[in-house]
């Protein structure tokens, strides 16, 4: 038979007793403490969530909170004791014109290399034509911005075209 080593154990009456190896002593040990409350297992911001609705009192000019809606799909980012907002229809993005888009690209290519003989008013034609197809396709801002610029370059490119011409021919 294996003795016991001396320690503090329970004796049977829930209580923690000496015993010295041999026998029991009168010796019980200090009753602990009672235990500090457990850590809440909520967030803070539920507690206090929770803590509002529960002593809210209602003022003059605000509402409760509404109860949840049927319908609404539940959103990670709301409150205890509050409901999303309903979906809102958002408007759909306007599909993209990419003759629109060309026109200005070219338009504004067309407006900076006007100077040069031929390219300005190659590119502004470019841009015209684009800006009346993109234009035709959808309402489009870029394609009239594209269709303004257009011009403008193929008209200034075209004096400048037959101003270098008329240099030529003249020969000075």
């Amino acid at each position: 038979m294996t003795a016991t080593p001396p320690g503090w154990y329970d004796d049977g009456s829930g209580r923690l007793r000496w015993w010295n190896g041999v026998s029991w002593t009168e010796h019980f040990a200090p009753v602990p403490a009672p235990a500090a409350p457990a850590a809440p297992t909520q967030p803070d911001y539920v507690r206090v969530a929770q803590a509002q609705t529960q002593t809210q009192t209602h003022q003059p000019g605000y509402a409760p909170p509404a109860p949840a809606q049927p319908g609404l799909a539940p959103s990670a980012y709301t409150t205890v004791g509050y409901t999303a907002a309903p979906y809102q229809s958002i408007a759909a993005p306007r599909p993209s014109n990419p003759l629109a888009t060309t026109a200005l690209v070219l338009g504004i290519v067309a407006f900076v290399l006007g100077f040069i003989p031929f390219v300005g008013t190659i590119l502004g034609a470019l841009a015209i034509v684009f800006g009346v197809r993109g234009a035709r396709a959808a309402s489009s801002a870029a394609a009239v911005v594209g269709l303004v610029l257009g011009s403008l370059a193929a008209f200034f490119g075209l004096l400048v075209t037959i101003a270098v011409v008329i240099g030529i021919a003249t020969g000075s």
